[in-house]
């Protein structure tokens, strides 16, 4: 009787180790993920930006603001007759 209940602890020490690997392995799939959604998120924020600005005055740069991320870079240039986003967010870095 004494012998299954050392089996059984030891089966449950096993188990808990197990769902721990797993646990780890699924923490380090994600982490890396979500830094990259953050990413594309401020991609989208910036291409959005720019491309609101309807001409060449407002996107090169006027009252409201080229900088968008304060980098001191313009994010936004004048290409083929529209507004585009030219410069990296500082998260996809």
């Amino acid at each position: 009787m004494a012998y299954e209940k050392g089996q059984g602890a030891l089966e449950y020490l096993i188990l808990i180790g197990a769902a721990m690997v797993v646990v780890l392995l699924v923490i380090t799939v994600i982490l890396p993920t979500a830094g990259k959604q953050q990413c594309e998120n401020d991609k989208t924020i910036f291409e959005a930006t720019c491309s609101a600005k309807p001409n060449e005055n407002l996107c090169q740069g006027s009252t409201l603001g080229p900088d968008l991320d304060n980098d001191n870079v313009k994010d936004c240039a004048w290409q083929n007759n529209r507004c585009v986003a030219v410069d990296v967010p500082s998260s996809c870095s």
